[in-house]
C-alpha cells in the first residue's frame, strides 16, 4: 500500500504549480480548477491548504525573502545583484502582470506592494 504524501509536500507542490500557472497566464486567467486539474488533486484538497486563490498569492509573496544584499562595491557584486533581481522578477512575473489588479485583492497585498516598492526606491537612492 502506498503511503500518503505528507501535507507539506502537497502544499509545496500546489505553490510551485500555482506560481508556474500565474507566471504563464497571469493571476486573473488561472482558476482553482486549473490548479487542481494540473496537479490531479481534488478541489477539497486544494481548499484545505488554500481557501481562495488570493490565499495562494499571499503565500507566494510571503514565501520569498525580499531582503536586498548590501550595496555593491565591486562590479562582481553589482553583477550578483542584477542576477538576483532578474531571478526574482522571473520567478514572480505574475506580480507585474496585473499589478493594479493584484493590489486590489487585499489590503495585505497592497501594503506588501507599497513596502517593496518603497524598500527598492530607498535602496536605489542610497546607492547613488
Amino acid at each position: 500500500m502506498a503511503s500518503l504524501e505528507p501535507r507539506r509536500d502537497i502544499k509545496a507542490k500546489i505553490l510551485l504549480y500555482a506560481r508556474i500557472l500565474f507566471n504563464a497566464n497571469c493571476f486573473a486567467n488561472v482558476s482553482m480548477r486549473d490548479i487542481t486539474d494540473g496537479l490531479n488533486i481534488s478541489v477539497g484538497n486544494l481548499t484545505y491548504h488554500f481557501r481562495r486563490k488570493e490565499d495562494l498569492i499571499m503565500a507566494l509573496v510571503n514565501d520569498r525573502a525580499y531582503v536586498l544584499p548590501p550595496h555593491p562595491e565591486t562590479v562582481q557584486q553589482l553583477d550578483t545583484l542584477f542576477r538576483l533581481m532578474l531571478r526574482r522578477l522571473r520567478e514572480n512575473s505574475f506580480l507585474y502582470c496585473h499589478d493594479g489588479q493584484l493590489s486590489g485583492i487585499s489590503r495585505e497585498l497592497n501594503t506588501f506592494h507599497r513596502e517593496i516598492k518603497k524598500m527598492h526606491r530607498q535602496y536605489i537612492l542610497t546607492s547613488i
